[in-house]
């Protein structure tokens, strides 16, 4: 687990709401009893208002909405999966698939890979455990028993977030962003990705897999914490991601024609070992 997983689980809504009402109660435990009160009834005010309004909806809309899913008509060169789908520890400790919660990344991907036959395969995704398998490596066996022929499958084993994904598949297949490539991932993380890969000089076609928006409404504060929590990592990603010169663009362009002209990716080698 990452240094920076635990900061940011640390500072999702909800847990900083449940942080908040027991350092009320600790402050109240030792006498400081007007900022005691003020965290608990702030606090207390965020649980209310994420029961009672459709925050997450409002906040994941337009993630999800910038881009529809293609019709496809024409044939495809290659489809790319972005991971995130398995849980690659408990897969390993149970002996069988265990998703985190984004199954239709690999579900979609197994059909359009059954649509397009002669579609090559990437699957790219990391290991922040070496004791462990790649995500790349897990998301490939399950397409292996969904169906899909094995040869059809590379892997790129060593991103550790988006943009290293987009650089990394890019240095694995440079001739690919001259063909027609789909990307496949989460209809939330698709801005992101998006903005990744044109960055690198590949405008690949997006392919939105599964959406959050129907988790979170009205009296659902479970899913509405989640699915703010889920959108808010996304604008900070986005934010971020642009101020550190890893994309071009906030919020990338619907329409690729929109954007400038690819330019040749950042000059940085691929680790060792790339499969």
């Amino acid at each position: 687990m990452s240094l920076r997983y635990l900061i940011w689980s640390g500072a999702a809504p909800g847990n900083l709401l449940v942080l908040g009402l027991a350092a009320g109660l600790l402050f109240l435990g030792f006498g400081r009893g007007r900022f005691g009160r003020f965290l608990i009834g702030l606090s207390a005010l965020g649980f209310v208002l994420f029961l009672v309004l459709p925050l997450g909806r409002w906040a994941v809309d337009p993630l999800e909405d910038r881009f529809p899913v293609p019709k496809l008509t024409q044939p495809i060169d290659g489809i790319l999966l972005l991971t995130g789908a398995i849980d690659v520890r408990e897969t390993t400790r149970r002996g069988q698939p265990i998703f985190s919660g984004y199954a239709e990344r690999v579900t979609a991907t197994a059909a359009l890979a059954h649509r397009f036959p002669g579609a090559r395969l990437l699957v790219s995704g990391g290991s922040f455990d070496p004791t462990l398998p790649s995500e790349a490596a897990a998301h490939r066996d399950l397409l292996v028993a969904m169906g899909i022929d094995g040869a059809r499958i590379l892997t790129e084993e060593h991103a550790r977030n988006t943009c290293e994904s987009a650089l990394f598949s890019y240095q694995q297949m440079p001739a690919a962003p001259s063909e027609r490539w789909v990307l496949v991932t989460s209809a939330f993380h698709m801005p992101r990705a998006i903005a990744c890969f044109r960055h690198v000089g590949w405008n690949i076609v997006p392919f939105p897999a599964g959406y959050l928006d129907h988790q979170s409404d009205v009296f659902a504060l479970v899913g509405n914490l989640h699915v703010f929590d889920l959108a808010l990592h996304e604008w900070v990603g986005l934010v971020a991601y642009r101020l550190l010169g890893e994309t071009d663009a906030v919020f990338p362009a619907a329409d690729a024609n929109e954007t400038a002209a690819p330019k040749s990716p950042p000059v940085t080698a691929m680790p060792p070992g790339g499969g």
